[in-house]
């Protein structure tokens, strides 16, 4: 099984969930609205996309799963969270 460690950029942070080993995406966001549809792209050293989904945020603590994360190969990617006014990027470093 890999393992993973974040490198956190900003205000967003990636890292393993100790009840289950997963990996989630926190943030906390300022919006005053509810659901706000995101797309989280997490995207190779070459420049490929290799995972992109819909999550939704709320104002306070955002935690988004990473599913199948951890089946990544071996390498350094960036996630980015897409909002309609903001772009939220952190890089996720996959080893073995």
């Amino acid at each position: 099984m890999a393992s993973a460690i974040a490198i956190p950029l900003e205000e967003v942070k990636v890292g393993t969930n100790a009840k289950n080993s997963s990996l989630e995406i926190r943030f906390t966001s300022t919006t005053n609205k509810k659901n706000i549809e995101t797309t989280v792209s997490i995207i190779n050293e070459k420049g490929d996309v290799v995972n992109t989904f819909k999550a939704y945020i709320n104002n306070g603590e955002n935690i988004i799963p990473l599913n199948n994360a951890l089946s990544l190969r071996e390498g350094l990617y960036t996630v980015n969270i897409l909002m309609k006014k903001k772009t939220l990027s952190t890089k996720l470093m996959i080893f073995e």
